[in-house]
């Protein structure tokens, strides 16, 4: 074991116990909120400081993905709008970039293919969070337009801010270096904790802990690491708008 990796490994052990930490304690005291301000202020700091690094087509695609935002939050689509741009402007500069959906000719074929195999793995991903959720909550089929708004939101805003944002600030902390099994773990830990403790302002409930981290958290984390971006955000939104539908809320 190098030097290096022996120096990276802690920080990435502590970067994922903060991270954790962190939503376990703001959930409690200021809900969502504290997320919000420390993703909006470190992307600010971040967009101040590699000003020249940022590219006109993640204006473009960040400024798109607010804009699908916006509808249903406001104040979200403007996180929304930084956190990616912010993110996207650190990924550049690594060897393990996250593409939002690859247009070069050789590989967009092979893109399209995964990209609908994920989208078709959020529909079974879908069935499977509405049987969950069904003995808890009475169903209301039927639809809204403003299902189709909230569902965007939470595909986009979520996937970009507690993943590609975090996977970034991992990326910026770690460098550019092979990564191990343990590596993998640890990314993979930061990837999905965080947002799947939000759901527990109350009680730590363990065993729903480890069914959304499982089913729902590393399937959306692994797609977006090994497809693209997009792919994660249309399952998630695929998810959330057929529980909207089925159950009604």
């Amino acid at each position: 074991m190098t030097r290096k990796y022996k120096k990276a490994l802690p920080s990435l052990a502590l970067f994922a116990g903060t991270v954790c930490s962190f939503s376990i304690i703001s959930v409690r005291i200021m809900g969502m909120a504290a997320w919000l301000l420390f993703m909006t202020g470190l992307s600010l700091y971040n967009l101040v400081k590699e000003y020249g690094q940022i590219q006109r087509k993640d204006i473009l695609t960040g400024s798109i993905l607010s804009f699908l935002v916006l509808p249903d939050n406001a104040i979200l689509s403007i996180v929304v709008f930084l956190a990616f741009l912010s993110a996207m402007t650190i990924l550049h500069g690594t060897t393990n970039p996250i593409p939002f959906f690859s247009t070069d000719k050789a590989n967009s074929k092979s893109q399209s293919c995964k990209t609908l195999f994920c989208l078709g793995i959020g529909i079974v991903l879908a069935l499977v969070n509405v049987f969950l959720a069904s003995g808890l909550t009475p169903s209301h089929p039927g639809w809204k337009l403003s299902y189709l708004f909230s569902a965007l939101q939470a595909g986009i805003f979520e996937e970009i801010c507690f993943r590609l944002f975090l996977f970034a600030w991992t990326m910026r902390l770690y460098g550019n270096r092979s990564f191990t099994y343990l590596d993998n773990f640890l990314i993979y830990i930061i990837l999905i904790l965080p947002h799947v403790l939000l759901h527990f302002p109350q009680t730590m409930d363990l065993m729903s802990i480890l069914i959304l981290s499982l089913l729902f958290g590393l399937p959306l984390s692994m797609m977006m690491r090994k497809v693209n971006l997009l792919s994660a955000m249309g399952a998630h939104t695929i998810i959330d708008l057929i529980r909207f539908i089925i159950l009604g809320s």
